[in-house]
């Protein structure tokens, strides 16, 4: 009820709606129930939910910027398959796939880590492909991993 009154009277000074508010965008609340959240004071409105969102990217970005430039790093990504379900289907409303890749920049700030080196890498990976897995040795593996099958 405090939360719900100090929010009420200022947008500024409560940030437990604010917390509310992305964890309810983050778990896919529908439009509906952040309306009605809004209404009771829980949460604040979509719109104020994306301007958040959007600065919590900005910040994040910077910060991610200035630790590539100080600190050690390496890459990963990936492709992704995002469904996007609706509830009431209508000719120009159907449940979709979109696709697209994720990346991730993994920074090691730990002092005391070696560095990457992707000569090393290159290295290792010329080695292995002098000599491939064959079918025989991913039967044999199966086996040792699963002798009971």
């Amino acid at each position: 009820m405090i939360a719900m009154c100090s929010y009420s009277r200022s947008h500024k000074r409560c940030k437990i709606p604010k917390l509310l508010t992305l964890y309810f965008k983050s778990s896919g609340l529908a439009a509906k129930a952040f309306d009605t959240l809004n209404a009771l004071g829980l949460s604040m409105c979509q719109k104020s939910a994306y301007d958040v969102i959007d600065t919590l990217c900005d910040n994040t970005q910077k910060q991610l910027r200035n630790d590539i430039e100080k600190f050690p790093w390496f890459g990963t990504h990936d492709n992704i398959n995002l469904p996007f379900r609706v509830y009431k289907q209508r000719l120009h409303n159907q449940s979709h796939f979109d696709s697209g890749t994720a990346a991730m920049i993994i920074i090691i700030k730990n002092p005391s880590t070696i560095t990457p080196q992707l000569q090393a890498y290159q290295r290792q990976w010329a080695l292995e492909a002098k000599s491939p897995i064959t079918y025989k040795d991913i039967l044999k593996l199966k086996r040792d991993a699963a002798p009971w099958l």
